[in-house]
C-alpha cells in the first residue's frame, strides 16, 4: 500500500471524463474541406523551397498571423456577444493545421521552422495581427487577409519545384477558399444582408 494513502480509508475511483460534445480537433474539421492532406514524404531537400514556404509560415500574410488574428478576433466578437466567435475559434483551429504541414515541410526542404519570413528577413511580431474592436471591421480584416493568404499561396505554388509541395499547397487553397466563404457569410449577416460570395 501506498504511504501517503494509509489510514485515509477506501479510496473513491472517478469515472472518467465524460467527452466533450466536440473536440477541438472535430471543430477544426468543420472549417476544413473533407479531403485528406498528401502526404509530405516525398519532399525533397531544398533550401530555396524552403525559404518560399516560410513566408507562408510566419509571414504578415502567414498562418502564425492568422492563427493569432483569428484567436484574438473571436475573443473580442464574443465579448461583444456578437455571432461568428465560434467561425474564427474553429478557423484558426484549421489554420494550425496548415502551421503544422508548413513546419513539416520546411524542415523536409532543410531549412529551420522558425517564425520568421526568410525571403524578406522578418521575424514575426505581434503588430502583423490587424487588431479590431468592432464586428464590421473585424471580418473586413480577416476577409483582406484570406485574400492575400491566397495570392501568396497560389504566388509560391508557381515558384517551388517539388510536386509534394505544389499538391500539399493546393489542399490547403480549398481550406483557404472555404474560409474566405465563411468569412463573407458572416460579414453579410453582420450588416444585415443576403450573402453574395465574391472570390
Amino acid at each position: 500500500m501506498n504511504e501517503n494513502y494509509r489510514g485515509r480509508g477506501p479510496q473513491r475511483i472517478l469515472p472518467p471524463p465524460q467527452a466533450e460534445e466536440e473536440t477541438k480537433e472535430e471543430q477544426g474539421m468543420r472549417f476544413a474541406v473533407e479531403m485528406p492532406y498528401p502526404e509530405l514524404t516525398g519532399i525533397a531537400r531544398n533550401t530555396q523551397n524552403a525559404r518560399l514556404l516560410s513566408a507562408l509560415f510566419a509571414g504578415a500574410h502567414g498562418e502564425l498571423t492568422a492563427c493569432t488574428q483569428y484567436v484574438q478576433h473571436g475573443m473580442v466578437l464574443g465579448n461583444l456577444g456578437q455571432a461568428g466567435a465560434e467561425v474564427l475559434q474553429g478557423v484558426a483551429v484549421c489554420e494550425m493545421r496548415h502551421l503544422k504541414l508548413l513546419g513539416e515541410m520546411i524542415l523536409r526542404c532543410g531549412g529551420r521552422a522558425a517564425y520568421c519570413d526568410w525571403q524578406r528577413r522578418a521575424v514575426w511580431n505581434g503588430r502583423m495581427v490587424q487588431y479590431a474592436r468592432e464586428a464590421r471591421r473585424i471580418w473586413q480584416a480577416d476577409i483582406l487577409g484570406e485574400r492575400a493568404a491566397i495570392a501568396a499561396y497560389r504566388w509560391t505554388r508557381e515558384r517551388v519545384n517539388d510536386l509534394c509541395i505544389v499538391e500539399a499547397i493546393d489542399r490547403i487553397l480549398l481550406d483557404e477558399e472555404l474560409h474566405l466563404r465563411l468569412f463573407q457569410e458572416q460579414a453579410a449577416m453582420a450588416r444585415g444582408e443576403a450573402c453574395t460570395v465574391t472570390e
